[in-house]
């Protein structure tokens, strides 16, 4: 039998009524979910084609732009068309092709800007995204002028202070983050703005970190980015004081001074991405989550390389580690189970 059959029919073969209740009832459910999924697999594709054309239409507008002499003007004039003229575009092309254009002003503007004035090109960028707050609630608008802004924060960085900018970027962007996550009921700043400034300076440290491994970055300093990594435990514990006893409040103290000694001794990569996996957990965040799990390997990784030691002797180490954890294992479940049994008896 080669013709499909749909449920409907297959019901009527087996004598089934499709008007009794409960069988409509399946019948409306099994049709809603197989639209869903029609719906769901048309607008994977559909926002696939949408992405591409954006990118596109921004990467012409840049590459036709960028050998003008009037680069700067022509970005500032397509950002303030799109302040202009996205509120009043209902279709969805439309609005995307403002985004695209929006996107390629910034750049535009804030790189012939930042040729003179890398200062001034930060504070053009932190003035677009904070225009873009109160113009716009569009995921796209808000997520490529957070990104711009914190691209041209770094650029501006890196020009002025050198080997310290590190300990100017890593510091603003986390405290503003994990300060918007903190109150939510403010609405300081939408959540993917947010995610991103979470996000940029665990990427900025990695980037940096990959350098120094490479022997490109020697003269970065990081200090700054270990105090804000423990600075965000002790932070996520003033959080917690509600919920917590005396004896979780010294834990949790405890956790935070050995974060300090990890980023000072280890790596603040991997006790930023650790701050920012419990912070992922206490906002319910799996995305967020499992970048944070990701950047904790990559740090890892990133600290088996830079070690002196060679391969033998750093396997050595990981397996001292692993038994002594191990054992440490043991010996909690042993007093857990002695305390289960004293508070039985």
């Amino acid at each position: 039998m080669n013709a499909p059959l749909s449920v409907r029919q297959l019901l009527a073969c087996l004598d089934v009524s499709v008007f009794r209740d409960e069988t409509a009832a399946a019948l409306e459910r099994l049709e809603d979910e197989r639209a869903c999924r029609e719906a769901n697999r048309r607008s994977f594709f559909e926002n696939g084609l949408l992405l591409a054309g954006m990118a596109g239409c921004a990467a012409a507008t840049v590459a036709a732009c960028r050998l003008s002499a009037y680069a700067g003007w022509i970005g500032l004039a397509a950002s303030i068309l799109f302040y202009r003229l996205y509120a009043f575009v209902p279709v969805v092309w439309g609005r995307c092709l403002c985004w695209a254009y929006f996107t390629a002003g910034q750049i535009l503007f804030l790189q012939a800007v930042s040729v003179e004035a890398p200062a001034v090109a930060a504070l053009a960028a932190g003035g677009f995204f904070l225009l873009s707050l109160k113009k716009t609630d569009d995921v796209l608008c808000l997520g490529s002028a957070a990104c711009v802004f914190c691209f041209f924060l770094t650029v501006s960085s890196f020009a002025l202070l050198r080997g310290d900018a590190l300990n100017f970027v890593v510091p603003f962007l986390a405290a503003t983050g994990f300060g918007a996550c903190a109150f939510p009921c403010a609405a300081l700043l939408p959540r993917v703005t947010v995610f991103i400034f979470l996000i940029w300076p665990l990427l900025l440290l990695a980037g940096v970190t990959a350098g120094q491994v490479a022997g490109v970055w020697n003269d970065v300093s990081a200090s700054g980015a270990a105090f804000t990594f423990f600075a965000e435990f002790l932070f996520l514990n003033w959080v917690l004081r509600a919920e917590t006893d005396r004896r979780e409040k010294a834990l949790c103290l405890s956790a935070a001074l050995l974060a300090l000694v990890a980023a000072y001794t280890v790596s603040p990569g991997i006790v930023g991405a650790s701050a920012l996996f419990c912070l992922a957990f206490l906002i319910d965040s799996k995305a967020l989550a499992v970048f944070s799990v990701a950047a904790i390997l990559v740090f890892s990784g990133l600290y088996v390389l830079a070690m002196p030691a060679d391969l033998g002797t750093a396997a050595k180490v990981c397996f001292g580690i692993f038994a002594v954890l191990f054992l440490l294992q043991l010996r909690l479940k042993v007093l857990i189970r002695r305390y289960r049994e004293r508070s039985a008896g």
